[in-house]
């Protein structure tokens, strides 16, 4: 007798019309879902690169030394580096803190050997208040003699003027550590702002330059190129805000146990011929 042959049928699912919009607590519901999701994928921020006093992202130095950027955020870093910068051999610091707003700071977990301040009977306090190493002089390979060991800088997340134009959703943020003689400048940027214009960073335009400096090698400087006025576009830059706060809050990697023996215990150096 004969028998038939099997299918294979794949099921589909039937999608409603476009025209029937979901109930309002199901977007609601939805919308804040995809927002915790987002903030889940969050991707550390390419960098920025100053050596030499040249501005420069991907190896491409930037045109005239400067570029326009929306400021998105900021954070404060501390970090204890006991070794020379080496572009082959970057090596993380022994100690590192991170905040966004410089309050109550100590070191990261991934920090080596954690240093921080002490309490009037000499017990840890565990912060970074009163900790030695951001005593001034507390550097011995400070040229001025004056130099701290514990570095304080500012990380600042932005994206491209060109945002405004291509959608600010699209933008792509990346990371720009200001050198610690340079901190002073963005400090005094950020009041004037407040001063003269009422507005955060990050509804302004900033152009930022990296200029020679005679005593300092180079200073990196700020200055307003405009105000962003569209409210869709501010509220936009507002909503990616946080996303950027926690993409340049990723912290340095642990030090290993064989980078600080590298480090504190460098090879002899082979002798001459002569």
């Amino acid at each position: 007798m004969a028998t038939k042959s099997k299918t294979t049928e794949v099921a589909t699912i039937k999608q409603p019309g476009t025209d029937l919009a979901l109930p309002e607590d199901w977007q609601v519901a939805l919308a804040a879902d995809a927002k915790n999701e987002t903030a889940l994928e969050v991707s550390e921020a390419q960098a920025f690169s100053l050596r030499a006093g040249i501005l420069s992202y991907n190896d491409q130095p930037m045109p005239n030394n400067e570029m326009d950027v929306i400021v998105v955020a900021s954070a404060f870093e501390k970090a204890m580096f006991i070794s020379k910068f080496d572009p082959t051999n970057i090596q993380p610091p022994l100690c590192f803190a991170l905040s966004p707003d410089g309050d109550g700071m100590s070191p990261h977990e991934n920090s080596y050997k954690p240093q921080g301040g002490h309490d009037d009977a000499g017990n840890g306090t565990g912060m970074c208040q009163g900790c030695p190493q951001l005593d001034w002089g507390s550097d011995p390979n400070s040229p001025s003699g004056r130099g701290k060991m514990c570095k304080e800088t500012r990380r600042l997340g932005v994206v491209p003027l060109d945002a405004l134009a291509d959608g600010v959703e699209k933008a792509v943020s990346a990371m720009l550590r200001i050198p610690v003689t340079s901190v002073v400048n963005w400090s005094a940027y950020v009041h004037l702002l407040a001063a003269t214009s009422k507005r955060p960073p990050w509804s302004v335009v900033t152009r930022i330059k990296v200029v020679p400096d005679p005593k300092k090698q180079f200073q990196v400087t700020f200055s307003v190129v405009a105000p962003v006025n569209d409210t869709h576009q501010l509220a936009a830059i507002q909503e990616m805000r946080g996303r950027v706060q926690k993409s340049i809050m990723n912290p340095y990697a642990l030090m290993t146990e064989e980078q600080y023996k590298e480090i504190t215990n460098p090879p002899p150096k082979k002798k001459g011929k002569f």
